[in-house]
């Protein structure tokens, strides 16, 4: 998904939220929780490429077109959301502002599990650390060939 797709998607998240809650600070933070999780890409590339990415159309290059390297993505990952969500019912009792923002992050990771050519396993922290982070299994016929042969 490109970086626009993903403002929009973020933003329509957050009127849902909104509508939802009634929480503008909730719905901000919603906003923001569908942006931050790509933070970890500007890690990838930097592990990747020992350097920072500054260019929108290398950074798309790199998420969408590149198979090599390593794919860590911390932020994008099932494992993650779990441990995020029993902190905010148990720990934090759904306050709004951090609720709004793990709603964000949720949604995003499912906006990108089923808009992304990527398998489903990719978006678990834990697959993708079996297979040695390796960016390319989890593209084409690579990832049936490599999962299948383990």
């Amino acid at each position: 998904m490109s970086p626009a797709k993903h403002i929009i998607a973020s933003g329509a998240t957050s009127l849902f939220f909104y509508a939802l809650t009634n929480s503008w600070t909730g719905s901000v933070a919603c906003f923001f929780g569908g942006i931050v999780i790509d933070v970890d890409h500007l890690l990838d590339f930097y592990c990747d490429k020992k350097r920072m990415c500054w260019s929108l159309k290398e950074m798309n290059r790199f998420c969408l077109d590149e198979r090599h390297g390593k794919m860590y993505m911390v932020f994008h990952s099932y494992e993650l959301l779990v441990v995020l969500w029993v902190v905010l019912v148990v720990v934090l009792h759904f306050e709004p502002i951090a609720f709004g923002f793990v709603f964000g992050m949720s949604a995003r990771i499912l906006f990108d599990q089923f808009t992304n050519a990527v398998y489903p396993l990719a978006y678990f922290w834990f697959c993708r650390r079996r297979f040695g982070f390796t960016k390319k299994i989890f593209f084409g016929e690579d990832f049936a060939r490599e999962f299948t042969d383990r």
